[in-house]
């Protein structure tokens, strides 16, 4: 497993570095962001081995400290302490809810000094990550005279995953023999063995070396054992620049989709550009992705710029394909520059909803999705993003064809042509609908017979219950949900309401905290929503 060490070193005593990682794990509990939580545990299955640096013996009794820090990880904090075993082996097993994060691990060498690496690690296609991390540290106590020791290598000849190449790299000058222990049953007394194992995971492989001197008539041996890890997922690092006009971008976001195994497009992870420019993604497994760089809204240069994939195409479906094999930091994107818009006394207006079940009781507000708008020859004008409600405009724009075109990664789309003109001078009731196969377009008139276009959510932030006032035209049954901010529904309930003034009252006290939808409809299924914020 190929993963990017951040290491430190510094002079300070053992108590305060765990009073100090205690009081931080207390003191910054943050609520969890909603984007990376979901309603199910994930298992990090934290393993590693202290190990002498110079002879490679074993060093047990050690304490390690495994941190994570709330305001790096979502609200995540964690802190423990443990001790190596007779072997130099430590475990730790970390629950979390989040999609992904890095893990801090430090010790004190013998002649203390803190040694610190950051971890990372992500969640993909499973709920379970093995992560490795060994140290390596100097102790002047330690003997180099006869000590047991080896390191395994990858097959680079016929690359078989399960096939493990064993190098002794033991110290003794009298060494006679070499037991070695696969950890699968099997076993070898060769020097420098080859084995292959039959199935993937993680071996405790022991090597025992034995030697007959001079002056001993009992053999003296030496043991070593190490966790071997075959044929399991590699993760890699992968990242590159983001440029608009040869100039790295000031203020903008990255991208990850995956492929699954049904070779459909799957959201993975967003970044924050750094300010040279550059993305990241740590500990990605191997497979197939697309990435893909905008600017944020509030960056000088937005709207001149429209989202670009890697391969510096808008549409997905062109974008050139990383296949995921090794690290790799030159996925540049360059960003496609827009036109322009020409000034005038148009206007386009309209909102963009999820649907998954193909019905309008089933519409859930799609916020912060790029809508670009092209000429009527396909040329990119500018782009607008989506607000928490769908909603979507372009206004104080010349008479004449344009192109609607909504960047929605893994669903084919095909632009709208809307034309305004002096008779006509605005389209305000654009309607757009994504459902798991295309997006619809549609003009529609979103005004409810029912219900009037307008309610109060308080308290809002809200902690346990919340409130909706609500006017009605005329009597009506309703449905109420609450959506999550990935359009999974969190509560359903159905209610009569009369026409007039209206209360309803909401119990939010077993939501996670973050953002939510509220959303009413009534019986003609034109639905009104509203935004909540949950807190503790």
């Amino acid at each position: 497993m190929k993963e990017l060490l951040l290491i430190s070193s510094v002079k300070t005593c053992r108590r305060s570095l765990a009073c100090a990682f205690l009081l931080v794990a207390l003191g910054f509990m943050i609520p969890p962001s909603i984007a990376q939580v979901t309603s199910y545990d994930k298992y990090i299955y934290l393993s590693g081995q202290i190990t002498e640096s110079v002879s490679g013996a074993p060093i047990p009794d050690h304490e390690i400290y495994i941190f994570s820090d709330s305001l790096d990880n979502n609200g995540f904090a964690y802190y423990a302490m443990t001790k190596t075993d007779v072997n130099g082996f430590y475990w730790d097993t970390i629950v979390t809810s989040q999609s992904d994060g890095i893990l801090q691990l430090s010790l004190y060498d013998f002649e203390n000094n803190l040694i610190s690496l950051d971890r990372y690690y992500r969640f993909v296609w499973e709920n379970e990550y093995q992560m490795f991390v060994d140290f390596s540290i100097f102790d002047p106590n330690s003997t180099t005279d006869f000590q047991a020791n080896f390191r395994s290598e990858e097959d680079t000849v016929t690359q078989n995953p399960m096939k493990v190449i064993f190098r002794d790299v033991s110290i003794g000058s009298t060494i006679k023999g070499w037991a070695w222990d696969f950890g699968d049953g099997n076993t070898s007394e060769i020097q420098d063995p080859e084995h292959i194992y039959a199935n993937p995971g993680n071996y405790l492989v022991t090597l025992t070396i034995s030697s007959y001197p001079i002056s001993i008539e009992i053999p003296v041996t030496s043991t070593i054992t190490k966790q071997v890890q075959v044929g399991l997922t590699d993760y890699y690092n992968i990242g590159g620049h983001v440029l608009a006009e040869y100039f790295p971008i000031d203020l903008g976001l990255a991208y990850l989709y995956a492929f699954d195994p049904e070779n459909n497009l799957v959201p993975i992870d967003t970044t924050a550009i750094d300010t040279l420019g550059y993305y990241w993604f740590y500990q990605v497994p191997e497979g197939k992705y697309l990435t893909k760089a905008r600017l944020q809204g509030n960056s000088s240069h937005y709207g001149q710029f429209v989202p670009t994939y890697y391969g510096n195409v808008i549409n997905w479906q062109q974008a050139s394909v990383v296949d995921l094999e090794d690290n790799d930091f030159e996925l540049d994107i360059a960003l496609i520059p827009s036109l322009g818009i020409t000034s005038g006394e148009g206007r386009i207006n309209g909102q963009i909803n999820y649907d998954t079940l193909r019905s309008s009781s089933s519409y859930t507000p799609a916020g912060d999705v790029e809508i670009v708008l092209m000429n009527d020859r396909g040329g990119y004008l500018t782009c607008g993003l989506s607000d928490i409600e769908g909603y979507f405009g372009f206004a104080n724009i010349a008479f004449g064809t344009y192109q609607i075109f909504p960047d929605v990664t893994g669903i084919p789309t095909n632009a709208m042509f809307v034309t305004i003109s002096e008779e006509e001078p605005s389209v305000e009731d654009l309607s757009l609908v994504i459902n798991t196969e295309e997006i619809i377009f549609s003009v529609n008139d979103n005004s409810s017979s029912f219900i009037e276009n307008a309610m109060v959510i308080y308290p809002n932030p809200v902690t346990d219950q919340a409130r909706i006032s609500i006017e009605m035209k005329k009597s009506s049954e309703i449905d109420v949900l609450i959506v999550d901010p990935s359009g999974r529904r969190i509560f359903t309930e159905n209610k009569f309401l009369q026409k007039g003034s209206n209360q309803l009252e909401l119990n939010t006290r077993n939501l996670t905290p973050g953002f939510y939808q509220v959303i009413i409809i009534p019986e003609d299924r034109v639905h009104l929503s509203g935004k909540l914020l949950k807190i503790n």
